[in-house]
């Protein structure tokens, strides 16, 4: 009898483990999915050649408005002389091109 009872509580205890294991290979692939969906979404908001597919005269305006005020930032003269020196600039480019 004690054998009978031995070995009841041991299947009991191997199908505990055994669901246990289970619980926890479910939950591993819960995790998993959770954790690539995750992933596409920080890639698709991180994704600046997508946006600027999608946005392009957006993009070139950040651009050319980052570049400028660099320009203003970088540069030792005073204001006024730097609107007059891209403004020459931009002149002497224009016939250029003419």
């Amino acid at each position: 009898m004690a054998e009978t009872d031995d070995l009841i509580n041991n299947e009991t205890a191997d199908r505990g483990s055994e669901g246990l294991h289970n619980d926890i290979a479910s939950q591993r692939a819960t995790i998993s999915r959770i954790v690539g969906k995750l992933e596409g979404k920080i890639h698709d908001t991180m994704d600046w050649k997508k946006c600027f597919s999608e946005h392009p005269y957006a993009a070139i305006g950040v651009a050319v408005g980052t570049g400028f005020v660099a320009s203003m930032l970088l540069k030792k003269k005073p204001r006024q002389k730097l609107a007059y020196t891209v403004i020459d600039r931009a002149q002497r480019f224009v016939h250029r091109l003419l």
